[in-house]
């Protein structure tokens, strides 16, 4: 899964390419005891840390059941949006929802 041409489309290109590649890299890094679905979500919100506000970013999948949270230092903007990566099996799609 996700190992095919990767795309985006036009409603994700306002977020910054960092955090584009950072949700493809959270995809590729998943643990190998987890089998991938066809379908990864995301949920982007803002979070503080120190005081500071950090780009939070929840990754999950509904079957099987996976989630994880991160947080990255924010470049400019912190986004409050949900996304979905789906594999079509011949192309990969990340998408606003």
């Amino acid at each position: 899964m996700f190992t095919n041409q990767r795309y985006l489309s036009s409603s994700v290109d306002d977020l910054p390419v960092k955090t584009q590649l950072f949700l493809w890299h959270l995809i590729d890094s998943m643990p190998a005891s987890v089998a991938k679905a066809s379908e990864q979500f995301f949920d982007l919100s803002v979070a503080m840390m120190d005081g500071k506000p950090v780009q939070r970013i929840e990754h999950y999948q509904k079957s099987p059941a996976f989630e994880q949270v991160v947080f990255i230092e924010a470049d400019g903007s912190i986004f409050e949006c949900k996304l979905t990566a789906c594999d079509t099996g011949s192309i990969s799609l990340l998408a606003r929802k």
